[in-house]
Protein backbone atom coordinates (compact mmCIF):
# COMPACT_ATOMS: atom_id res chain seq x y z
CA UNK A 1 0.00 0.00 0.00
CA UNK A 2 0.98 3.20 -0.94
CA UNK A 3 1.01 6.38 1.48
CA UNK A 4 0.84 9.62 -0.63
CA UNK A 5 1.04 13.09 0.84
CA UNK A 6 -1.73 15.00 0.12
CA UNK A 7 -0.26 17.24 -2.71
CA UNK A 8 0.71 13.83 -4.46
CA UNK A 9 -2.95 12.43 -4.26
CA UNK A 10 -4.39 15.66 -5.63
CA UNK A 11 -1.42 14.97 -8.93
CA UNK A 12 -2.65 11.45 -9.49
CA UNK A 13 -5.94 12.04 -9.21
CA UNK A 14 -5.76 15.29 -12.13
CA UNK A 15 -3.52 13.41 -14.02
CA UNK A 16 -5.83 10.20 -14.64
CA UNK A 17 -8.13 13.00 -15.30
CA UNK A 18 -5.63 14.11 -18.09
CA UNK A 19 -4.15 16.86 -16.53
CA UNK A 20 -0.59 17.96 -17.95
CA UNK A 21 1.97 19.05 -15.30
CA UNK A 22 3.99 22.36 -16.16
CA UNK A 23 5.34 24.90 -14.39
CA UNK A 24 3.43 27.15 -12.21
CA UNK A 25 0.46 25.34 -13.85
CA UNK A 26 -2.74 23.85 -11.04
CA UNK A 27 -5.78 21.27 -11.66
CA UNK A 28 -8.71 22.24 -11.93
CA UNK A 29 -12.30 21.42 -11.08
CA UNK A 30 -13.20 19.81 -13.67
CA UNK A 31 -9.89 17.80 -14.14
CA UNK A 32 -10.21 16.45 -10.57
CA UNK A 33 -13.89 15.83 -11.48
CA UNK A 34 -12.92 13.44 -14.32
CA UNK A 35 -9.78 11.96 -11.88
CA UNK A 36 -12.19 11.49 -9.15
CA UNK A 37 -14.79 9.63 -11.93
CA UNK A 38 -11.70 7.44 -13.41
CA UNK A 39 -10.52 6.27 -10.22
CA UNK A 40 -14.07 5.29 -9.29
CA UNK A 41 -14.40 3.13 -12.79
CA UNK A 42 -10.58 1.99 -11.96
CA UNK A 43 -11.76 0.79 -8.37
CA UNK A 44 -15.07 -0.43 -9.41
CA UNK A 45 -13.19 -3.48 -12.43
CA UNK A 46 -11.22 -4.28 -9.41
CA UNK A 47 -13.41 -5.00 -7.49
CA UNK A 48 -15.17 -7.26 -10.16
CA UNK A 49 -12.36 -8.86 -11.00
CA UNK A 50 -11.52 -10.10 -7.40
CA UNK A 51 -15.33 -11.19 -7.25
CA UNK A 52 -15.11 -13.21 -10.27
CA UNK A 53 -11.51 -14.85 -9.42
CA UNK A 54 -13.55 -15.89 -6.21
CA UNK A 55 -16.41 -17.41 -7.35
CA UNK A 56 -14.12 -19.09 -10.37
CA UNK A 57 -11.21 -19.99 -7.69
CA UNK A 58 -13.05 -21.11 -4.37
Amino acid sequence: MFAYELEEGIQVIAMLGGFIKGKGREPGVEVMWLGMRRLADILTGVSLAMNVHQFLMP
